[in-house]
């Protein structure tokens, strides 16, 4: 499912303290609790709401708009006009009487297309921006584009990780051919194991770009340790510095907890990782895992630990 991202914020713009708003995504549809065509109580197909009024919080905007985009006088009188009842008609008012209500507009429109990206994010739909419609110039097209599809790593929950499905299998399928064995695509599976992450309550971050996600990390936290359990970007999107990104969010909640550095297990021979994790400054070897080879099994390679060969 792909949104414009103009059509969510139209949505967005018409909710109310007594109109929240749906999206129907098996029939491409968004509705108000106030429209008498359709019975949300009867409707058996999947309901997204969308943000309510209270979260779009638009006192917030203002406050926002007064402290970030004005200074001197009109930012004094526009801090005492958001004072008690009748807060926007009086913010309106003194704007326009200082010519700062096309600021306005375009801070609010700004505001309401994030959330409306934001809200895309969150629940795993991928979306563009209808900028011919804008009356854009072709090099003003071109530089919208490099800002709009600029990467931005999000949380995954329950809302959105059905969309992690297929990345995991291409995941654990790379995985296992750095043993030469063979990995079934099992959608089934890999969802189940993104629910069992989710269960744990591991934080999983996924790197998006429009609401196409492209690379996901998983973090696993076992007696105050953070372990970076997954990382992985789709082969059309590496060499984009995505991974580090990733990486460094994955960082940011460890450090958030208390723990100045992330631990990895990973195979040997995975050049990708263990270069990506050495320019990123992980370059002590902390354990290693060793066994007695299988009767059947043929190893191809030998590392050099010490004095010790490894085979593997």
């Amino acid at each position: 499912m792909e949104l414009a991202i103009e059509r969510v914020k139209d949505v967005i713009y018409e909710i109310t303290q007594d109109n929240d708003a749906y999206y129907l995504p098996a029939i491409d549809r968004f509705v108000f609790s106030s429209d008498d065509d359709i019975d949300l109580d009867d409707y058996s197909g999947r309901i997204v709401p969308l943000p309510s009024r209270q979260q779009i919080n638009g006192y917030r905007m203002m406050e926002d708009f007064i402290e970030e985009r004005v200074t001197g006088d009109p930012q004094d009188w526009l801090r005492n006009a958001i004072r008690g009842k009748g807060a926007f008609h009086r913010f309106r008012i003194t704007c326009e009487r200082f010519g700062l209500l096309k600021d306005w507009y375009d801070f609010e429109d700004t505001r309401y297309e994030d959330i409306a990206v934001n809200w895309c994010e969150e629940n795993g739909y991928e979306y563009y921006f209808e900028r011919k419609a804008r009356g854009l110039y072709e090099e003003d097209i071109r530089e919208v584009t490099e800002k709009k599809e600029n990467v931005r790593i999000v949380k995954i929950d329950e809302k959105n990780a059905y969309v992690l499905g297929y990345m995991v299998i291409e995941f654990r399928k790379e995985l296992a051919a750095l043993r030469d064995w063979q990995s079934e695509t099992d959608l089934e599976g890999a969802q189940e194991e993104i629910k069992y992450y989710l269960s744990k309550h591991y934080p999983i971050l996924a790197a998006s770009i429009s609401g196409n996600y492209v690379g996901y990390a998983v973090i696993k936290e076992e007696d105050g340790i953070y372990w970076l359990e997954s990382i992985y970007v789709r082969k059309e999107f590496r060499r984009r510095h995505i991974a580090t990104m990733l990486l460094k969010e994955a960082e940011k909640i460890a450090q958030e907890n208390g723990e100045e550095t992330l631990y990895i297990n990973i195979h040997p021979n995975n050049a990708a990782v263990i270069n990506l994790l050495g320019k990123n400054g992980y370059d002590v070897l902390n354990l290693i895992e060793v066994r007695k080879k299988y009767p059947a099994e043929k190893l191809k390679t030998e590392y050099l630990i010490g004095d010790v060969k490894f085979k593997y």
